[in-house]
């Protein structure tokens, strides 16, 4: 994640970092996250995130269940059971 790291700062200079951190302040973070506007335009924006593959995998089904549950899932994530 460095090497890569180092790499999208050298090509997009002026995107923000936004690096999802680990559970201790001394951990490496769970995932690096870049956005900003593309050089071709200002109003296209675009975001990089590097994330391990199970990591990733998690927040997609996490995300899908909240924001994009099935009609039979919808609200199950205010649910107690």
């Amino acid at each position: 994640m460095a090497k890569t790291d180092q790499e999208l700062r050298k090509r997009f200079s002026s995107w923000v970092s936004d690096p999802v951190p680990g559970d201790d302040e001394h951990d490496e973070p769970r995932a690096l996250k870049y956005y900003g506007y593309c050089k071709a335009s200002d109003r296209v924006r675009g975001e990089f995130q590097i994330v391990p593959m199970l990591t990733g995998l998690f927040w997609e089904v996490e995300h899908d269940a909240i924001y994009k549950p099935s009609p039979r899932l919808k609200g199950v994530d205010q649910s107690p059971k």
